[in-house]
C-alpha cells in the first residue's frame, strides 16, 4: 500500500502563519471601562473605597454583562479576524471592544447622563 501526501507545503505554510497570527493576539490587551467616580459604584453596588452599599437596588453589572456576551460570540470575530487581516491582533480586539462598549452603554441604568457616554475602550500592545 502506498500513500502519498500532496500539499503538505501548502498546509505547513499556512499553519505557521496561524500560529503567528495568534501569537500576535496576545501582545495586545483591551480594556472597556468608565472613569467617573461614581461608575464602580453603580456596577458593583458599592463605592470602591469604603465598601459601603453604594445604591439602594444593588449593582448593576453593566460591564460584566457586556464582557460576558461578547466572549460567548468571541470565535467568529477572531475567525473574521484570522481570514481578513494579516495582523489581526488590534483589529480582533478593538472590534470586540466596541462591541462591548455598545453592549454596556446600553445596559446602563440610566438612558441619559454622562456615565454612558464615558464607557471608553482601549487597545494597546502589552
Amino acid at each position: 500500500m502506498k500513500l502519498s501526501v500532496t500539499g503538505l507545503a501548502e498546509v505547513l505554510a499556512e499553519q505557521s502563519r496561524l500560529e503567528r497570527m495568534m501569537r500576535s493576539l496576545g501582545q495586545y490587551r483591551a480594556s472597556v471601562g468608565s472613569f467617573v467616580p461614581y461608575a464602580y459604584g453603580i456596577e458593583r453596588g458599592v463605592h470602591q473605597k469604603s465598601g459601603k452599599r453604594a445604591r439602594k437596588a444593588g449593582g448593576v453589572y453593566y460591564l460584566e454583562r457586556a464582557v460576558n456576551d461578547v466572549m460567548a460570540g468571541a470565535d467568529a470575530d477572531i475567525e473574521a479576524g484570522l481570514q481578513r487581516v494579516k495582523a489581526p491582533g488590534p483589529w480582533v480586539l478593538r472590534r470586540l471592544a466596541k462591541w462591548a462598549r455598545r453592549l454596556a452603554r446600553a445596559n446602563v441604568p440610566r438612558r441619559s447622563g454622562r456615565l454612558r457616554s464615558s464607557i471608553k475602550f482601549k487597545v494597546r500592545r502589552s
